[in-house]
């Protein structure tokens, strides 16, 4: 089963980086670490180490009802 995290510290430096150039998305990498992707210029331009959650993130997904990500973990 999923159980839904709000990871709130990279949500917020996400949606800066998002609302600041549009070309920019977020990826997981490994279970602990997101990257903003720059789909212009094909590079990583940051990358963020979550903490504060229990095991791995397998998935994660910006809801457009209130714009935050939000992660997965089994």
């Amino acid at each position: 089963m999923i159980v839904r995290s709000l990871v709130a510290a990279s949500a917020a430096l996400l949606m800066t980086s998002v609302a600041a150039n549009a070309a920019q998305v977020a990826t997981l990498i490994g279970g602990d670490t997101i990257a903003m992707v720059d789909t212009a210029q094909k590079k990583v331009t940051g990358t963020v180490k979550v903490s504060g959650i229990s095991g791995a993130l397998v998935g994660i997904d910006v809801r457009p009802a209130d714009g935050m990500l939000y992660g997965g973990r089994r």
